[in-house]
């Protein structure tokens, strides 16, 4: 049902973000916390569209944080 669907989206939000500082701190551990930070708006502000508050872009630094090259935001990865 609708009302489920929607408990299951609010549920995985709050998971998201309780743990948003630790992924912060895990990038800031790597020598990455600007990019932590940016990718932490980032997933804050998927949760905002998934909630139904409209929609954010993603950045392509946020998409592929660690350039592992082609993927699905940067054509077909090799095989």
């Amino acid at each position: 049902s609708r009302g489920a669907a929607e408990r299951v989206i609010t549920e995985v939000a709050e998971g998201v973000r309780e743990v948003l500082p630790r992924m912060r701190a895990a990038f800031a551990e790597l020598g990455r916390a600007e990019l932590g930070e940016r990718v932490g708006r980032e997933w804050e502000a998927g949760l905002s569209l998934s909630l139904g508050r409209g929609p954010v872009p993603l950045q392509a630094e946020v998409r592929d944080p660690f350039g592992s090259g082609p993927g699905p935001d940067h054509g077909p990865r090799p095989t």
